[in-house]
């Protein structure tokens, strides 16, 4: 429970794991399986504090006596760093962690955020993990989960972790767009907004140079409908087909095989002071302060990319 006692933070139904300890005879710590069924969390943010910062705070070295320990701590440390430049030790063996057959079942995951009062819930949650190594072999693992408001994510990701290489898969089935006003609302003054979203997409790189992927996938928008703030009609799609062979942010390159639009109707409406309603769902600009910083930075950004290759996009079918 949360500190007061009576709103739930975490609850389990079963915690099951077994360990192979004759292998730490060869400094291999080896998990046979870790398996967690029907675990329930219940994650609140109010602004930039969540309800498990008092955790985090808990176990964090604020007080004297852990400062103290830390520095005997660090005074053991150089005294050691010392003696070993004055008489080398003997080189000893890295140790190796693998944890096999990682599995959460049925779980649930339950999100508020308090300043949007928005709700996301990830139901049915499944993750499987094959094998996760802390060494030099491949790590394989499996998402899986539903979304309470609509929706349901698969994903595999292959990932070395010496090499930090990785490739990862995701599909995403009729994503309730319904769910994102909160964060729309964010950004645009819109009313009601509505639609299924579906996606497929295959992204590879390396972790140690997070710029450095290649990106390919297809996305389908189907029904979307939005309204303005007072419940009249702006825009809707019936459907769009966006199909991407490659993204590469390092080669500044997008490529996309086909762009496909159907049934999509705008309503522009002029009032009597020349007032566009579409430009109404953009939000108030910043403050001078920080407009006048936006463009400094914006400028900053526009002479860095006058020094680097133009973005290049490309569309084979446009339709």
């Amino acid at each position: 429970y949360e500190a007061e006692d009576s709103t739930l933070f975490i609850s389990l139904r079963k915690f099951d794991t077994k360990a192979n300890l004759w292998r730490l005879l060869s400094q291999t710590i080896d998990i046979s399986h870790l398996t967690f069924d029907a675990l329930d969390v219940n994650i609140i943010q109010n602004g930039s504090q969540f309800n498990f910062d008092d955790i985090l705070e808990f176990y964090s070295p604020t007080d004297t006596l852990a400062a103290d320990s830390l520095e005997v701590v660090a005074a053991a440390d150089s005294l050691a760093a010392d003696a070993t430049a004055v008489a080398p030790a003997e080189e000893e063996g890295s140790w190796a962690i693998e944890l096999n057959n990682i599995a959460f079942n049925e779980g649930y995951v339950h999100y508020y955020d308090a300043v949007l009062d928005a709700t996301l819930g990830l139901r049915n949650l499944n993750l499987i993990i094959p094998a996760l190594y802390f060494s030099n072999r491949n790590s394989d693992v499996d998402v899986e989960f539903n979304l309470d408001e609509g929706g349901r994510l698969r994903t595999h990701l292959e990932y070395s972790m010496e090499q930090g290489d990785f490739n990862l898969h995701l599909n995403l089935d009729s994503l309730n767009l319904g769910s994102l006003q909160p964060y729309v609302r964010q950004s645009f003054n819109v009313g009601n907004f509505a639609g299924t979203l579906n996606a497929a997409a295959d992204i590879a790189g390396n972790l140690n140079h997070i710029m450095d992927f290649n990106a390919a996938g297809t996305l389908d928008l189907c029904g979307l409908s939005v309204n303005d703030t007072n419940n009249a009609h702006l825009a809707n799609i019936d459907n769009l087909h966006i199909g991407m062979s490659n993204l590469s942010l390092l080669d500044r390159t997008c490529l996309f095989d086909v762009i496909r639009m159907r049934g999509a109707n705008v309503t522009v409406v002029y009032d009597k002071d020349g007032n566009m309603n579409l430009m109404q769902i953009f939000k108030e600009e910043p403050t001078e302060e920080s407009a006048d910083e936006s463009t400094a930075e914006a400028a900053t950004e526009e002479e860095e990319e006058d020094e680097s290759k133009p973005f290049e996009i490309r569309i084979g079918d446009l339709d």
